[in-house]
């Protein structure tokens, strides 16, 4: 547990900068990360970040000096380490249970991460470390070889049908659109053709209306073919 209680209130903007400066510090070994590499790292500018790291040095979460570049705190370390950890165990519970791809699994567990109290991730990883025969905890490959091919909506082949088995977004717009055109989990659906000039996908919904979906709200819709 962090002795830091500043650290327990950090905005997900915030706490982005520790695990970014975490591991710029890990990859220079230098125990220090410049306003350069920090900006190159999240894509910021410059003078925005020299202002975000002003903040969290008053915050005590972190030491930074003009021109003398950024440490972190010992308790803002393990903060970033825990924060990796939390990562990868969602990012392990979608792709293996939930059969999201690599990339939606990367996105969702960015923001999930985040998420208090810290038991709902020991607890996730006890489920992923479970293995019980004949119950609903079982192997990855064992799953896979059931369901069979699980694609994005977006790369799916003309003509060819599956149906829904997850979803790559959990923003209350998408998820009302997804209700708005009946695109439930388990409905049957099939891809007609994709429509480059209009960047969008024809498909047939249950086997009988026809919608024509934004490619990128299709690679948000996990199919199983």
């Amino acid at each position: 547990m962090q002795s830091n209680t500043s650290l327990k209130y950090l905005s997900k903007a915030e706490a982005k900068y520790i695990k970014a400066i975490y591991k710029i510090l890990e990859t220079n070994g230098t125990g220090i990360a410049t306003t350069g590499e920090i900006s190159n790292s999240l894509n910021i500018k410059g003078g925005s970040v020299t202002e975000m790291l002003k903040k969290l040095h008053n915050k005590k979460v972190l030491f930074y000096g003009k021109n003398k570049g950024t440490q972190l705190t010992t308790e803002s370390i393990e903060f970033a380490k825990n924060l990796i950890w939390k990562h990868k165990i969602w990012r392990k519970f979608l792709t293996e249970k939930l059969f999201f791809t690599e990339r939606l699994a990367k996105e969702i567990a960015n923001d999930l991460e985040h998420l208090q109290p810290q038991n709902l991730s020991e607890r996730l990883e006890e489920f992923l470390n479970r293995k019980e025969i004949g119950s609903s905890f079982v192997e990855k490959e064992n799953i896979t070889a059931s369901v069979g091919n699980i694609v994005e909506l977006s790369k799916m082949k003309e003509n060819t049908e599956g149906n829904v088995l997850a979803y790559g977004s959990v923003s209350s717009d998408f998820l009302d659109y997804m209700l708005h055109i009946n695109l439930k989990l388990g409905t049957p659906i099939k891809f007609i053709k994709y429509i480059k000039f209009a960047d969008s996908i024809e498909i047939i919904i249950d086997k009988s209306a026809t919608f024509h979906i934004n490619s990128k709200i299709a690679e948000a819709v996990i199919v199983k073919v």
